[in-house]
């Protein structure tokens, strides 16, 4: 809803990002204990901080710093590209484009950057999916999301597109995304 201060010219859109923020350690609530919540904020990101309030405004009141990325996951990617992982709707498009094409025997190439479409022909029964990131940060990150989810043996990912990765494949799929 376009604020009453905003002129006719202008064009608004209103932005909400739904998530789960963890604080930065654990702490136990108890029932009827005053507590303080503080918010921080970069361009691009919330954090949030809790602890005991008793009468005053908090008992830490430095800004906290950003908390540190130590998977590379969120550096690699754009936010944009990481709502893609968690979009049901086109992983169920893409499920039931490519479910008819991809068998115990499919050996895929994926070339793109960032993509979740690997899992999901990992997840199809692929025998092999070969992904060529051309995006350093982007393969590291995605090499450390294929390790944690047990699949190094069946995606595999590539420094380069040899003939003989070629040999065999049944499946080639290009998803066009440009991180700038």
């Amino acid at each position: 809803m376009k604020p009453s201060w905003a002129g006719e010219e202008s064009v608004w859109r209103d932005h909400w990002m739904q998530s789960v923020y963890y604080n930065p350690r654990p702490i136990q609530l108890t029932q009827g204990t005053k507590y303080c919540l503080q918010s921080f904020h970069d361009e691009y990101s919330f954090w949030f901080n809790i602890g005991l309030n008793g009468d005053s405004l908090g008992v830490e009141t430095s800004v906290l710093q950003h908390p540190p990325c130590t998977c590379g996951v969120h550096s690699a990617l754009s936010r944009s590209r990481f709502g893609l992982f968690n979009d049901r709707e086109r992983q169920e498009k893409y499920v039931t484009t490519l479910g008819p094409f991809v068998t115990k025997e499919s050996v895929c190439l994926v070339l793109s950057e960032g993509s979740v479409l690997p899992f999901l022909l990992a997840g199809l029964g692929a025998r092999k999916v070969y992904v060529h990131e051309s995006n350093g940060w982007s393969k590291r990150a995605m090499g450390k999301l294929v390790d944690h989810a047990g699949l190094g043996k069946q995606i595999i990912l590539l420094d380069n597109i040899r003939d003989d990765t070629l040999a065999g494949l049944e499946v080639l799929i290009l998803e066009q995304f440009r991180f700038n």
